[in-house]
């Protein structure tokens, strides 16, 4: 027994220390990870900017410095909380405005810098913490097993990467989970008051996110399998889900009211089940263990190690999900089951093609959570000795990986989830190496969304502030002579800014950084353009020049 006893303090001292480790890590290193183009576009909206009002002030094809560029990223004088949902509504109302009219108010208190901005994802997802904890009871009635998932959650490495980016998926899943939270309250403890705060995290949940309907459809489907006898609780829950779809309708408006404008984000792949596959792998993976790394791109001892310790955690997530199905009451598990399954279902058709984010997915991050928290905090206590060391080392096992992943992930300044703007620190490194430097590169030309563009602003704000940037949406009007630049540098160009430029210049295009992933249909992020190649292109120009300036002669009169 006092072994028992002290096994038990153990566990509690491990699972306390997770949680609290988690808490600090959310807040470590703010600044150090790339601001990347989808960031830099939430500062855009943040701060309520249209893409053509940037494309009128820096993509005219002169050369304008980095500050430019930058003062997009902060609030502006004639930009107020009104211009952050006009420009949403506008451009983009495929967006809800939750997040950004929050990060609105949070940026005029504390600031637009980059730690300011993402702290407030950072504590969001420090309050998602409790909530999984609030949850936990509720679906439980056991504290210890919603520690367990709360300690899961803590040190996630892809709950910390979210809660770490200046985007709105922390905040969606918080209130994804405390919705639900609120739902099995109302259902345990029914009074006009619980339903009415239901119906409110409701409203709030689908103002956060358009998938945020996926997860409430299942704690719809939920609330009628389990109590469509119970016609009470069934009339009150229908009021509570009405009022709130009802108070999201002005949002639905403006979205079936936008603008719809096809554009390409040079992310679709084809077909590819091998690809498939190695996606979903990835997705499940990234739950516990995340050292930005594949096994291909690993070496061998390394390679191995990665597949048997995700080997292990996929084990714990078959047998956790088994285990919830075979042990729990269908109250609980066919909740579970719903957060789990519910996203990847209904997205199932965009893994295909490779192209599922796992931010997508963090709801059911935190179903799996759930689930391994029952399977491992209802075997804590077993009679049996053995299997109780079992269960607890393989808790402190998980916890160690998430643990070495966390501390990996917040040392980082770039990371795969980054996507296009991942070799944006090697380049601003280069780049600041040069004393008179010129960056040239193109936007999409996209009406409401430019990835070109926001990746050149994500670039703008690791260089030095007096490098310039020459923008452009017409490469053919794109003039180079001008100014005196030690070096001029080719920034992911597009596939037109690209062959202009060979055109151009020729062989003189020199790369010299290249992608993990190709993107605008190279692999190649960064040329240089040497002065040789500048030269010929002048003199070439100068020579057409004067052949274009000789005067015809006059024809004499017959």
């Amino acid at each position: 027994m006092p072994t028992f006893v002290r096994q038990r303090s153990v566990i509690f001292v491990v699972l306390i220390a997770s949680v609290t480790i988690g808490i600090v890590l959310r807040f470590v290193n703010l600044d150090t990870m790339i601001y990347w183009g989808d960031e830099v576009y939430s500062s855009i909206r943040i701060f309520g900017y249209t893409t053509q009002e940037i494309y009128q002030t820096v993509a005219h094809g002169q050369p304008i410095p980095a500050t430019v560029l930058q003062q997009f990223q902060q609030v502006g004088r004639h930009h107020n909380l009104g211009d952050t949902i006009r420009t949403l509504a506008i451009e983009d109302a495929h967006i809800t405005p939750l997040y950004f009219l929050v990060a609105r108010l949070w940026a005029m208190l504390f600031g637009s810098s980059i730690s300011s901005i993402r702290s407030l994802s950072a504590l969001f997802g420090v309050a998602l913490l409790p909530a999984v904890y609030w949850l936990g009871i509720e679906l439980f009635k056991q504290r210890r097993i919603a520690l367990c998932s709360t300690a899961l959650v803590a040190i996630a490495p892809v709950q910390l990467l979210y809660a770490q980016e200046a985007r709105m998926y922390e905040l969606w899943v918080l209130l994804i989970v405390i919705t639900g939270a609120t739902l099995l309250r109302a259902i345990r403890r029914p009074s006009w008051r619980s339903w009415g705060g239901f119906s409110l995290m409701l409203s709030a949940s689908l103002y956060s996110h358009f998938l945020a309907a996926i997860p409430l459809a299942g704690y719809g489907l939920y609330t009628v399998v389990l109590h469509y006898r119970n016609r009470p609780i069934l009339k009150r829950f229908l009021l509570s889900s009405t009022i709130g779809i009802l108070s999201f309708c002005p949002w639905i408006w403006v979205f079936l009211m936008r603008q719809v404008v096809e554009q390409e984000d040079g992310t679709q792949k084809p077909f590819s089940l091998i690809e498939a596959v190695k996606n979903w792998f990835s997705l499940f993976r990234r739950l516990f263990i995340d050292v930005n790394t594949t096994v291909s791109g690993s070496s061998l001892i390394a390679a191995i190690a990665l597949v048997v310790i995700s080997g292990f955690c996929l084990a714990i997530v078959d047998l956790a999900i088994y285990r919830l199905r075979q042990e729990t009451p269908m109250a609980v598990w066919l909740f579970i089951g719903l957060l789990i399954f519910g996203l990847p279902m209904s997205l199932f058709g965009e893994s295909l093609h490779g192209v599922l984010p796992s931010r997508y997915l963090l709801p059911s991050y935190v179903g799996l959570q759930l689930a391994i928290g029952y399977l491992i905090g209802s075997r804590l206590t077993h009679n049996n000795a053995v299997r109780r060391w079992i269960w607890s080392s393989s808790l402190v096992a998980l916890v160690t990986i998430g643990l070495i992943s966390c501390a990996s992930n917040v040392q980082a300044n770039t990371w795969w989830n980054k996507g296009f703007s991942e070799c944006n620190p090697a380049t601003a490194a280069i780049i600041n190496q040069s004393p008179r430097p010129l960056v040239i590169s193109d936007g999409t030309g996209g009406p409401f969304f430019d990835h070109g563009l926001s990746n050149i602003i994500s670039l703008a704000r690791l260089v030095k502030p007096t490098t310039q940037f020459q923008v452009t949406l017409e490469p053919n009007y794109l003039d180079l002579d001008q100014g005196n630049f030690s070096d001029r540098f080719i920034f992911t160009p597009s596939d037109n800014l690209r062959q202009w430029l060979v055109s151009q210049y020729g062989k003189n295009m020199s790369p010299v950084l290249k992608l993990t992933h190709p993107y605008r249909g190279s692999d190649i992020c960064l040329w240089r353009l040497s002065d040789a190649g500048f030269a010929l292109a002048n003199d070439a120009a100068a020579t057409n020049s004067r052949r274009d300036a000789v005067p015809s002669h006059p024809q004499s009169p017959n």
